[in-house]
C-alpha cells in the first residue's frame, strides 16, 4: 500500500521538475489598479486610465545575481492607447530582477495613439519590487514606468504607467501536476 502512494508522489515531483521555468518564457497578467497616465501636449486626459492586459518575458541567461528578461509578447490597453512588444531587433532592452531584491522594467514598445512610437518604457525613477524567486517572480510591481522617446532620440515624457502583474500558471505544468494526482485517485478507487 505504501509503495502505491510513493510512486505517484515521486512521479509528481519529477513532473514538477520538467515544468520548471528556469529557461523558459514567463507570462504575466496585469492586476486591477494598474494605470496609464498620458502626459503630453493636447493629451485627451492627464488622469490615470485603467491599464489591462498581458505580457510575456523571455528568460535570458543568468548573470550572477542579476536575472535579465526581454518582453517578447505584450498586449496592454488603456482607453485608446495600446502597447505591444517592439519587433525591431536593434531595439532589444532587458528588464532585470536582482537576487538582493528589486527590479527594473526597461523595454522598447510600440504604442498607438501617442505622439511617438516606438517608446522607451523604463522604471528609472524608483526600483520595482517582486515576490517569489528572482529568476521567476510570482508577482512584480512598478510604481512609475516612464514612457518617453527612445534614448538615442532624447525628448520629454509622454506618459507614465503604474502596474503590478501576477505570473500566469504554465498550462503544461498544470496538466503535468494533475497526472500523478489522477493516478493516485485511480489506485485508491481500485485498491
Amino acid at each position: 500500500m505504501r509503495l502505491m502512494v510513493i510512486r505517484p508522489v515521486l512521479a509528481l515531483l519529477a513532473l514538477m521538475g520538467l515544468g520548471s521555468r528556469a529557461h523558459a518564457d514567463i507570462g504575466y497578467v496585469l492586476n486591477p489598479g494598474s494605470t496609464f497616465t498620458p502626459d503630453y501636449p493636447n493629451a485627451p486626459t492627464f488622469s490615470p486610465i485603467p491599464l489591462t492586459g498581458t505580457f510575456v518575458w523571455r528568460v535570458d541567461p543568468l548573470q550572477g545575481g542579476l536575472q535579465p528578461f526581454k518582453v517578447i509578447q505584450m498586449n496592454l490597453t488603456a482607453g485608446p492607447y495600446t502597447f505591444t512588444a517592439d519587433s525591431t531587433p536593434v531595439n532589444d532592452e532587458d528588464s532585470d530582477t536582482f537576487s538582493t531584491g528589486g527590479s527594473y522594467f526597461n523595454e522598447i514598445l510600440d504604442a498607438t495613439n501617442l505622439p511617438i512610437s516606438p517608446v522607451w518604457a523604463s522604471e528609472f525613477f524608483q526600483e520595482g519590487t517582486f515576490t517569489g524567486n528572482f529568476q521567476s517572480p510570482t508577482t512584480i510591481s512598478y510604481t512609475q514606468v516612464a514612457i518617453a522617446h527612445l534614448p538615442a532620440v532624447g525628448g520629454s515624457f509622454v506618459g507614465f504607467m503604474t502596474f503590478s502583474a501576477t505570473q500566469i500558471p504554465e498550462p503544461c505544468s498544470l496538466a503535468l501536476l494533475s497526472m500523478p494526482l489522477a493516478m493516485l485517485m485511480r489506485r485508491r478507487r481500485n485498491g
